[in-house]
């Protein structure tokens, strides 16, 4: 029995590779010459004497026979990765020589060693009225000449206001009946004290006496008047006279005075007690009779006194103004 022999690739030792090498001049530029055939007769003849296999790994000959000579690699390579260090130094000098110098003065340095927050200034105290005439000019200058006018104005008219109110009092402050020095001073009531007087309205007990006039029905158009549906108002005071009776012509208080078996010890109209109850707060002058017979009180007006007179507001802070008339 025969043993395969391995094959097994034969290299020859050469003492003088470059000589198996040839040159071929090439005066006419740069690169082999155009006759392919005449370079590799001359210059790659000795190629054929070199061993190649097909079996044999690739980098034997990768290594040893075969290796591209490229000397710009290393080049395009440092350029591509920025590792030049003469590039930083190339890129600084570009940019230097793209700037002129205008000024080569030094720059003035400001006094007052260490700055302003150094050196705070301490505040200054103000007075009251230099702090409000420090808002007030603030004030002004925000608002301007329109709020300066503005203002002006509603000053005018609060003090027009305040003006009325002083002449309504002083108008109203006059006596309806003025005192003489021959009255005799009964007792004085100021009208601030009478808010501390208080009737219990649940004790009061109420009796009808008698009915007395006529009662019509409540007109219900009244319920309906709108801005859309306005209803004009009819002066009345020429067909009716109005009549505020005493309490010494009214018939049925007379009556029940005189005939009533219950006790009666005090008597007056109902515009009477309105004006007692009104009486804290009323800004108008007003006097009432009071007549004692028997033990029994009547309190009274006089005809045509200032209590029969329909009067607006007659408890409000701010009284209306007394007709020019």
């Amino acid at each position: 029995m025969e043993q395969a022999s391995e094959e097994r690739p034969h290299f020859e030792h050469i003492a003088n590779p470059g000589s198996l090498f040839g040159c071929h001049p090439q005066s006419a530029g740069w690169g082999p010459s155009t006759c392919d055939k005449e370079v590799r007769t001359e210059c790659l003849a000795a190629l054929a004497h070199l061993p190649f296999e097909p079996n044999v790994r690739p980098s034997l000959f990768s290594h040893q026979l075969f290796r591209a000579c490229d000397f710009t690699f290393h080049v395009q390579q440092r350029q591509r990765d920025g590792r030049d260090p003469r590039g930083i130094t190339v890129a600084f000098a570009d940019e230097e020589q793209q700037f002129q110098t205008v000024d080569n003065r030094p720059l003035l340095r400001r006094g007052g060693g260490g700055g302003w927050l150094h050196k705070r200034r301490a505040p200054v105290k103000q007075s009251t009225a230099a702090f409000n005439e420090k808002n007030k000019e603030e004030e002004e200058l925000r608002l301007g000449k329109k709020g300066k006018s503005e203002q002006k104005k509603q000053q005018q008219q609060q003090q027009a206001r305040f003006a009325r109110i002083h002449a309504r009092h002083r108008a109203f402050s006059e006596w309806s009946v003025q005192p003489t020095n021959e009255w005799a001073v009964e007792a004085e009531i100021p009208l601030s004290q009478l808010y501390k007087h208080a009737v219990e309205s649940g004790k009061i007990k109420v009796k009808d006496l008698a009915w007395r006039g006529e009662l019509r029905t409540y007109n219900k158009q009244a319920d309906q008047i709108r801005t859309k549906l306005p209803v004009a108002l009819q002066n009345l005071s020429s067909n009716f006279d109005y009549y505020w009776v005493t309490t010494q012509d009214d018939d049925l208080i007379k009556e029940q005075m005189l005939n009533s078996s219950e006790p009666i010890d005090v008597a007056a109209t109902d515009q009477v007690l309105a004006c007692l109850m009104a009486a804290p707060q009323s800004k108008y002058s007003w006097h009432l009779h009071l007549t004692k017979v028997e033990g029994k009180l009547l309190i009274d007006k006089a005809n045509g006194s200032i209590v029969d007179l329909l009067t607006v507001n007659e408890t409000a802070s701010e009284p209306p103004m007394q007709d020019a008339e």
